[in-house]
């Protein structure tokens, strides 16, 4: 489709336009599934036959490679190759603090009554403030 879209800037300038396109579109499939743009030291296998072995298929190989190029570009700009990407938790959660320590009870303050503290390996009971007189106030 993104070769379509931007044949036409290519059309007047470009003599073997249909080799053009298809390394056009092999090198931006490249970058959307995920590859580096780097072009492969062969072209594909049909630029091996006899037939591509003089000048004019020559040519025609440098524009498939030409058209590889500009077909990476496109999709480097258009960001195709973020498209295939799973987010993780480790993206999600890089830039969030560490995790804090907590102090965790002592397995005996868990079980021991309401009302008392584990203090160097013993259950304390905690002091009780002194009951007050009721004040006329609250009796009202």
């Amino acid at each position: 489709m993104a070769w379509w879209s931007v044949r036409h800037i290519y059309a007047d300038n470009e003599p073997h336009l249909n080799d053009f396109g298809r390394g056009f579109r092999v090198g931006y499939e490249n970058v959307a599934n995920g590859g580096n743009g780097c072009p492969p030291t062969l072209p594909p296998q049909r630029y091996w036959a006899a037939r591509y072995q003089d000048d004019y298929g020559h040519e025609q190989v440098v524009s498939w490679y030409n058209g590889y190029s500009h077909g990476v570009e496109l999709a480097l700009a258009d960001g195709v190759g973020h498209r295939n990407e799973i987010v993780t938790s480790m993206q999600l959660y890089s830039h969030a603090n560490p995790p804090t320590e907590i102090a965790l009870p002592h397995p005996d303050e868990l079980n021991a009554p309401q009302g008392t503290t584990y203090e160097e390996g013993v259950l304390v009971p905690e002091p009780t403030a002194p009951a007050l007189s009721p004040t006329p106030n609250d009796l009202y």
